[in-house]
Parts: C-alpha cells; sequence; structure tokens
C-alpha cells in the first residue's frame, strides 16, 4: 500500500486491508508517501525516524511534536523522486507484490477481486483517493 500519513481515504483503506490480510494470510507493506503538504511530511519523517508499527501508523494525527532525522530525509526523498518520475502524484494505491495489478483510491471490493476472493456485501470502498496538493 502506498499512503500519506494525513489521507483519511488511506487510514479508512488500512482498516480494510489489515482484515483482508488476516483473512487471506497475506503479509502487507506500507510505502510511505507524503503528497499532503508539509504536514504529512513531518508525519511521515515522525513515521520513520521512530520505526513506526503499522498499527502506530494507524494512529497518528499529527497532534504531538514530530521527529526529524537523516534517515527520514533520505528515505523520503527518493520516495518522492521515484513516484515522481512515475507520474504518481495521489494515495492510496494497493499494488501486488509483483507489479501484475493496482487498485487506485481506496476501493477494498476491488483489491479482494484481484486477491481472487468473493467481496463482502457490506464492503463499499468509494475508490476515493487524495491528490497532492501544491506548494504546502
Amino acid at each position: 500500500m502506498i499512503t500519506d500519513p494525513n489521507c483519511s481515504h488511506c487510514k479508512e483503506l488500512m482498516s480494510n486491508l489489515e482484515e483482508l490480510a488476516f483473512e487471506a494470510k497475506l503479509f502487507l507493506e506500507m510505502i510511505i508517501y507524503p503528497v499532503l503538504g508539509t504536514k504529512s511530511r513531518d508525519m511521515s519523517a515522525h513515521a520513520i525516524c521512530n520505526d513506526y508499527s503499522y498499527e502506530d501508523y494507524q494512529g497518528m494525527t499529527g497532534e504531538n511534536a514530530m521527529a526529524i532525522c537523516e534517515k527520514a530525509d533520505e528515505l523520503i526523498k527518493k520516495t518522492n523522486d521515484l513516484f515522481k518520475l512515475a507520474q504518481i502524484s495521489f494515495v492510496p494505491l494497493v499494488v501486488a507484490s509483483d507489479g501484475s495489478w493496482v487498485v487506485e483510491g481506496n476501493d477494498i471490493c476491488k483489491v479482494r477481486t484481484h486477491l481472487g476472493l468473493e467481496t463482502q456485501g457490506d464492503e463499499t470502498g468509494s475508490g476515493k483517493g487524495c491528490a497532492a496538493q501544491e506548494n504546502q
């Protein structure tokens, strides 16, 4: 999952992916991509500097003091450069580990379909995402 810590659509998808991963016995990996401005970048750096777990990351609000470290600066720069080259300017994205499929937005039903799992009637992913905001 490619995510921004300040993206509400990402947080919604994370809960659904966690349940799906448990059900399907899958391993989740997160790539932090702070596209929503300065607060997102600060929250991303804080999560990286403190080696946040999936659960810690989910609970982030950005209300506490944020830690900044060289490791985070380097990783965020590399991630931003890569995704700019790939012309990716929004989150969330869910990508298969082999790159064979991508789901844009928080549509958990599409993720389930790609995994060959039946969708549940109560899952209503909106498919919405968070786009980059210039100069924040």
